[in-house]
C-alpha cells in the first residue's frame, strides 16, 4: 500500500508599510526555516505571498494562502510554519476560517517569531485563538491609522506621503542634498477646483451623497466625472 507522503511548509507575507521592519520576507523566510531545523522537520515548500495586506484583502485575493488552503483540503499537508498569527490575517474572522479549516483536516501550525505563544487545543484553545485574533486585528487598525496620520502630516508639510496623490494634487520631484525627493504640489487653478465640489455640496439640497455625487457630474461632467463624493468630502487633505 502507498502513503502519501505529508508535507510542512511555511508561509509568508508582509505588508507594505513593513519594509523596513523586522517582518521582511527573508527574515521570515529565515526564521521559519531556522524553527523547523530545530524540530527535525525537512521543510518541503514556501508558500511566499509576498506584499499584501492581511486586513483590507479577503483570503481568496491572497493567491499563495488560498492555495495553501486547497492544499490543506487535499490531505497532503501536516504542519504549518509561518512567522506570527498576523501574518495569515489581521482580521479574527478570517484567522478562525482558517484555524477552522486546520482543525478538521488535522493540519498543525506554529509559529517562528518571538514571543508568539503556539496554538492551544479544545475549546478553550479555540477561545485564546479568538482571542488572539482580535489582538491582531486592533494592532492592524492601530497601524492603518498611524500611517493615514503619518502621510497627512507629510502631506501637509508639503511633502509626498506616498500612494496615489489625491484627486486635482500633483507629484512635483526635486533635488535636496544631492537626492531626489518629491512633494505634493497644488496649482491655483485646482484650488478653485476643490472649493468648487464644497461649494456645490454646500449650496444643494441633497438627501444621500450618491444623489449630490450624480448631479455634480451632471452639472461638470469635464471637470468632475472622476470626482466620487465619499471619499472626496471627507478627506483631511482636501
Amino acid at each position: 500500500m502507498c502513503h502519501r507522503m505529508k508535507k510542512t511548509v511555511i508561509y509568508v507575507r508582509r505588508s507594505l508599510n513593513e519594509i523596513k521592519q523586522k517582518t521582511s520576507i527573508p527574515y521570515q523566510i529565515s526564521s521559519c526555516r531556522e524553527y523547523a531545523e530545530k524540530q527535525g522537520w525537512i521543510v518541503h515548500e514556501v508558500f511566499n505571498e509576498g506584499e499584501k495586506s492581511a486586513r483590507s484583502s479577503e483570503l481568496e485575493e491572497r493567491k499563495e494562502l488560498w492555495r495553501l488552503m486547497k492544499e490543506i483540503k487535499t490531505g497532503f499537508i501536516e504542519r504549518i510554519i509561518v512567522f506570527k498569527r498576523d501574518r495569515i490575517s489581521r482580521r479574527a474572522d478570517q484567522y478562525m476560517e482558517f484555524v477552522e479549516l486546520l482543525r478538521t483536516h488535522n493540519v498543525s501550525m506554529y509559529f517562528a517569531g518571538d514571543n508568539e505563544p503556539q496554538m492551544f487545543d479544545g475549546i478553550i484553545g479555540d477561545f485564546v485563538e479568538l482571542l488572539f485574533g482580535d489582538i491582531s486585528e486592533h494592532e492592524g487598525n492601530n497601524i492603518t491609522q498611524r500611517l493615514i496620520q503619518s502621510r497627512i502630516a507629510k502631506v501637509r508639510g508639503g511633502e509626498w506621503g506616498g500612494g496615489r496623490p489625491p484627486k486635482f494634487y500633483h507629484i512635483e520631484e526635486f533635488e535636496k542634498d544631492g537626492k531626489q525627493e518629491k512633494r505634493l504640489m497644488l496649482s491655483e487653478e485646482n484650488k478653485e477646483q476643490i472649493k468648487k465640489v464644497y461649494e456645490f455640496v454646500r449650496d444643494e439640497d441633497f438627501k444621500t451623497i450618491r444623489e449630490a455625487n450624480t448631479a455634480l457630474k451632471k452639472r461638470y461632467a469635464t471637470h468632475f466625472k472622476d470626482v466620487k463624493l465619499l471619499g472626496f468630502i471627507p478627506n483631511e487633505i482636501h
